[in-house]
Order: structure tokens, then C-alpha cells, then sequence
């Protein structure tokens, strides 16, 4: 559930005017499905966030396959180290698979690339989607990496490897938009509920490369 709060004189006071209110719903959807992704991606039941514990998300439902990197810097052995973990019953195309992982090891990992003399250093530096391996290494805005209790320094961070199809995101409802007005406080209130969930399809065919430093 979120809640929108706007008052009388903000629809009537601004350069917008009367379009202000489909720009703000329009602001709400793009919210909303930030925040969705989050939920999706870092949801934890035993975090001290209210809106995280709502469920289990997929960093934490990931614990079939489970690989310390031991807080060393991203390389191309953490992408090895995954694959090798990884039941090799799913493993049949390593194009349809992804490395999901945080921007900042993304970009610390084209680095690496970049640095080679080659034509494919100059395509790291330029830009697209890196791979490891044959298969695509893909930042996500929602993996952040945390510091580590160690050394403030360290900036660690998850890769997870699977399957995209294999990571399901089901919606009981469609999300639902409601407006109330609440006259005495002068504002009108914009309530989004939505009744969501996300698995995986099969749990085992997941791979975690935990405490990757970035």
C-alpha cells in the first residue's frame, strides 16, 4: 500500500494547472515500479524495514548454490566461480543466462576489459552489454553493494546467475488506484494497493556470488 497526499492549494497553485494531476499519477507509476523492483530483488522478512519485510525477495530466496568471493575485487573468476557452481542439467545455453549483479561491479568488471588493447576493449569503453563466458553480465539499479563490518573501505555486493525466465513476479489483481478527498484537511488522497509476489520457477538452477567488492 502507498499513500499520496495532495492538498488543494498545490493543484491550484502551480504552472501546471490543471495538468498537474496527470503528471503527478504519472510520477506515482514510475514509483511504484521502483519500488516494486526493490521489493522484488532485496524483500527481506527479518529486515528492520517495514516495506522490505513484506517477503522475501530473490537475494534472499537464492541459497540453493551459494559462492564467497571473500570480499575480492570483481574478475572474471567470480563469473567462473558461478558457473562452475551451477547444476549443469540448466546450464545448456550460457547466452540465455545473465550475471545480475550491482552497477558499480559492472562497470568495475567492463573496466577490466577496457584496459585490454583490443578491439574489444574499445566496445567495453563504448558502451553495451558485457559478457563473462558467453553469458551477458547485467547491472541492476536494486543490487547495492553494502559496506563491510571489517573495513568501512570494502564496498561488497551479490551476483546472482540464473535463468531471466526463471525468476517469476505474479500479481494476484491488477495494482489499484483509488482518490478520496478528505475536505476538512483540504487535499485529496491517492491510495496504490497491489498484492504481489516473486519465486523462482526452480530454486536450484540459482547461483549466489556473495561478498564480490565492487
Amino acid at each position: 500500500i502507498a499513500e499520496v497526499n495532495i492538498t488543494y492549494d498545490t493543484l491550484e497553485n502551480n504552472i501546471e494547472k490543471g495538468n498537474l494531476y496527470n503528471t503527478i499519477m504519472r510520477m506515482i507509476a514510475e514509483r511504484a515500479a521502483l519500488d516494486l523492483e526493490e521489493l522484488i530483488v532485496n524483500g527481506d522478512t527479518d529486515s528492520s524495514d517495514t516495506y522490505l519485510k513484506i517477503l522475501n525477495g530473490i537475494r534472499k530466496q537464492a541459497d540453493a548454490h551459494i559462492v564467497d568471493f571473500a570480499n575480492a575485487p570483481v574478475s572474471k573468476d567470480a563469473f567462473k566461480a558461478g558457473i562452475k557452481a551451477m547444476p549443469k542439467k540448466y546450464y545448456r545455453n550460457p547466452a540465455d543466462f545473465r550475471f545480475f549483479t550491482s552497477y558499480n561491479a559492472q562497470v568495475e568488471y567492463m573496466d577490466t576489459i577496457a584496459n585490454r588493447q583490443t578491439s574489444l576493449g574499445d566496445r567495453a569503453v563504448q558502451g553495451g552489454l558485457p559478457t563473462a563466458y558467453g553469458t551477458p553480465v547485467q547491472g541492476i539499479a536494486m543490487i547495492q553493494g553494502v559496506p563491510d563490518g571489517t573495513d568501512p573501505n570494502i564496498i561488497k555486493s551479490d551476483i546472482l546467475f540464473t535463468h531471466p525466465k526463471n525468476i517469476l513476479f505474479g500479481m494476484s489483481r491488477n495494482i489499484r488506484i483509488e482518490v478520496d478527498r478528505d475536505i476538512r484537511e483540504r487535499k485529496f488522497i491517492i491510495v496504490l494497493t497491489a498484492k504481489i509476489d516473486t519465486k523462482f520457477e526452480e530454486p536450484d538452477a540459482v547461483v549466489k556470488i556473495e561478498n564480490v567488492q565492487e
